[in-house]
């Protein structure tokens, strides 16, 4: 999500983006505690390296303006789309199939938009 905060102009140097359309969209992402867990069991602990951010992944999303869900059943796959910014965002892993047929729907629909200029409410 940074880059929804943050672009590179022609010269490479980094400006913010005023009026930020994507704070449109929910974010879809996995809870603090799915984080902690992650970090207890799932991430490779190297001694004396940090092998993980050191923010919770909800939460920093929640401080750039964006409103955030995830599930009560962190393994849920949870999906949040924003049509007016065209941005779908799963709550981990285990959302990527549930991403795949949306983003096909999505695709599909978009496609047939265009070869018959009608526009679906659901796209």
């Amino acid at each position: 999500m940074t880059s929804t905060r943050q672009r590179i102009d022609a010269e490479g140097r980094a400006y913010s983006v005023k009026d930020n359309p994507f704070l449109a969209a929910t974010i879809s992402v996995v809870p603090e505690v799915g984080e902690r867990i992650a970090m207890r069991f799932g991430y490779p602990r190297v001694p004396g390296k940090t092998t993980r951010v050191p923010y919770f992944v909800d939460e920093a999303i929640k401080e750039a303006g964006f409103r955030v869900t995830s599930p009560f059943n962190m393994a849920a796959a949870t999906l949040a789309y924003e049509p007016s910014v065209r941005l779908l965002t799963g709550n981990g892993p285990q959302a990527i199939d549930r991403q795949t047929a949306r983003l096909r729907d999505i695709l599909t629909d978009t496609a047939a938009v265009r070869a018959t200029g009608v526009e679906h409410m659901n796209a």
